[in-house]
């Protein structure tokens, strides 16, 4: 959604847990994506994740996004492929993180122009819905990257299995604040102590 998510996240969330015949209080945890992403976005989310959390007495843990994504594109990778998660950051940056082929990072998110990240983050295969940027940057700096199509933003099925196994394992998840890669675009009002 372009706008009204806020609007549109509690009746979703009730609709889903509806169809599903539960609810909030059987589940053992809630997990929300808490960025990188949409400044706006990964607050709403957060926000109503940890609203039903409190409201139902059950815990609430944040994953990253790329990981999301990771977790559904790493089904399309071909044998040791590496894989470069870039999402659309609504600037000229772009938010990326890189995975092996089984889906662990390599690193941490970082955000940077394409052209940055072009030279500096190889990768086998693209996903997220900034590919096409990324990829454009690749072509010009004589690279060449498989774009997966279809795992552009994160799914909901894919966090809670990836969340459950995790868990499982005995993992601790994120604390479910947001993830963010640049700083505030606010300043500081004269007078404003």
């Amino acid at each position: 959604m372009a706008t009204g998510q806020s609007e549109a996240i509690v009746p979703m969330a009730l609709a889903v847990m509806s169809e599903a015949g539960l609810s909030f209080g059987n589940l053992d945890v809630i997990v929300a994506t808490a960025g990188p992403g949409s400044f706006t976005g990964v607050r709403i989310g957060l926000a109503a994740a940890r609203g039903f959390g409190l409201a139902h007495a059950v815990p609430v843990w944040g994953m990253r996004t790329t990981d999301a994504i990771a977790e559904v594109a790493r089904e399309w990778l071909r044998g040791a492929e590496s894989l470069l998660v870039v999402l659309e950051c609504k600037r000229h940056e772009l938010a990326a993180q890189r995975y092996d082929a089984s889906g662990a990072p390599l690193d941490e998110p970082v955000l940077r122009a394409p052209e940055a990240l072009a030279a500096s983050h190889a990768a086998d295969a693209v996903a997220g819905d900034g590919r096409g940027r990324l990829l454009r940057a690749f072509a010009s700096a004589g690279r060449f990257a498989r774009e997966l199509d279809g795992a552009d933003l994160p799914d909901a099925a894919a966090l809670a299995a990836l969340a459950a196994r995790r868990l499982g394992a005995g993992e601790n998840l994120l604390a479910p604040r947001p993830i963010y890669l640049r700083a505030p675009d606010v300043t500081r009002a004269e007078g404003v102590a």
